[in-house]
């Protein structure tokens, strides 16, 4: 059943998904059922078959839903913390055939080189949920009874056409050209590009990355902990890290969008539910095209969004075209500006290259151990103690009731992040600067972290604690009270005295 839901695109079969992310990578994931109730479940059925003429036994399907409510609860047991990415082991699971679903994924026209190269690109999240050697997702599915995984899998389905016809694009567009854009997200970025975005910002933003890669290499060679065998191995890895600032030169060439469009055959006579259909396998073909290394580019929204990412296993980071336009960034800015404003960010995702997970790999992306025992148990330490600094954050919405070790990895890469940005902001020569109009007389130190803070700044959080504990990102008064609490240079800008929750005597830092 769950090959003839990928025949028409489908990637989340309720017990795992199957996701293509920034990086040239398959990712098998656990993802979580959307129904906490029996009678919710049997709601959905009731309804379906309402609306399509058809008649259910109340008793059955009473029976159906709590057998399908049990199978839910098991799934939601397993909540632990990221652990990292695994190899598939695909006969620890022999009663899925990850390989047929994917092939069946693929754009049929792909031959058995291509799928080759997928293969060896596949890797599991949460690997205690498909692996542990007593109770994971075999076992689960091995104790269930068919009937129940059949109605577990039609009830993803139900569950989507029945309140959302038109899939996910209907949650979040309410028009016709946000659909567009959402669907065919590069098509749309070169147009945003060639008509409405300012290119010298892509220059000058390439150019700050310099600057933030420099201070990042700065702060490595005066560590006063790093060994020199770590030190070299990280300047080693920061120094060819590789960038795409805005989008990926090819994106330029002439005709350099035809290829994507091949696979695609639309039909004036389809029906708006059919083109979403087949619009959704169209995007996973080309996602897969690209992990196989056939498409240079990656078509997915993410390119179109503002924001910036890295991918561990390129040591790639990416900075989007609208994370580089107007509120966040412009050539007409003081330099100072851009910098507080985006370098943080910036900084941030370079940071990933070297927290708990970036720092076991390589320049090229490759799993190796370039830190000495030393170094890695001290780093180790570090660590801990941002995520327990987290643990014991009392935060306005949700007090302390966080979790840092499920947080750490973007606790570090924020901590990395600010420092540097900070690091470079102290470079500028604000002789040469103009002033902004209402802060003319603000000390310079003091506007860095204004603005910086501005990125985060929030309404009330409306997620509930129990979402929020699944968040792997703090929340947004961490990301600003908690990380500037742990800078020195935050307490002698604003004066803090020592000891005060803006600047404690015992601190935290990384490198």
């Amino acid at each position: 059943m769950m090959r003839k839901m990928a025949d028409i695109g489908w990637t989340d079969f309720g017990f795992f998904g199957i996701f293509v992310h920034f990086s040239p990578e398959v990712r098998i994931a656990k993802t979580v059922p959307s129904f906490t109730d029996a009678q919710s479940i049997g709601e959905e059925f009731l309804g379906f078959a309402a609306n399509n003429g058809i008649e259910l036994d109340q008793e059955v399907l009473k029976k159906d839903a709590e057998d399908m409510m049990k199978l839910t609860s098991e799934i939601l047991e397993f909540n632990d913390p990221p652990q990292g990415l695994g190899p598939l082991q695909a006969e620890r699971i022999s009663s899925i055939d990850i390989e047929k679903i994917i092939k069946a994924l693929m754009n049929p026209s792909r031959d058995q080189k291509t799928w080759e190269k997928i293969r060896s690109r596949i890797v599991v999240d949460q690997i205690s949920y498909f692996f542990n050697k007593t109770h994971n997702l075999e076992t689960i599915i091995q104790k269930t009874s068919k009937r129940t995984l059949a109605n577990f899998l039609a009830l993803q389905i139900i569950n989507v056409i029945h309140d959302d016809p038109v899939g996910t694009y209907s949650t979040f567009v309410d028009d016709c050209a946000a659909t567009t854009v959402l669907t065919f997200p590069l098509a749309a970025l070169r147009i945003f590009v060639r008509n409405h975005f300012d290119k010298e910002n892509l220059q000058i933003a390439s150019e700050m990355v310099e600057d933030i890669r420099e201070s990042l290499l700065e702060t490595f060679e005066e560590s006063t902990w790093l060994q020199d065998e770590t030190k070299k191995g990280a300047i080693k890895k920061l120094k060819m890290m590789k960038k795409v600032i805005g989008y990926p030169e090819e994106f330029e060439a002439p005709g350099a969008l035809d290829a994507f469009f091949v696979p695609l055959n639309l039909s004036d006579s389809d029906s708006y539910f059919m083109t979403v259909i087949k619009t959704a396998k169209f995007k996973m073909q080309l996602h897969l095209d690209f992990v196989a290394s056939l498409l240079p580019i990656k078509s997915i929204f993410g390119y179109v969004g503002a924001n910036a990412s890295y991918r561990p296993l390129e040591n790639l980071l990416t900075i989007n075209v609208a994370f580089l336009d107007d509120p966040f960034f412009d050539s007409t800015y003081p330099k100072y500006a851009k910098i507080a404003s985006i370098g943080g960010v910036v900084g941030h995702e370079i940071g990933h290259g070297f927290d708990s997970i970036g720092r076991k790999l390589d320049e090229n992306g490759q799993e190796f151990d370039w830190w000495t025992p030393e170094n890695s148990e001290e780093f180790t330490d570090r660590a801990q103690c941002l995520a327990d600094q987290y643990s014991n954050y009392d935060d306005p919405d949700f007090g302390r009731n966080l979790n840092g070790n499920w947080t750490i990895r973007e606790i570090a890469a924020d901590i990395i992040g600010v420092n540097v940005s900070w690091r470079t902001y102290q470079k500028v020569d604000f002789a040469k600067e103009p002033s902004i109009f209402g802060f003319e007389d603000e000390r310079p130190d003091k506007l860095f972290f204004h603005l910086t803070a501005l990125n985060w700044c929030r309404g009330q959080e409306t997620n509930s604690l129990a979402a929020q504990k699944r968040q792997v990102h703090p929340t947004s008064s961490f990301r600003v009270n908690g990380v500037f609490s742990n800078m020195k240079s935050f307490g002698e800008a604003f004066n803090c005295p020592v000891g005060s929750p803006m600047n404690p005597e015992k601190k935290c830092e990384l490198f």
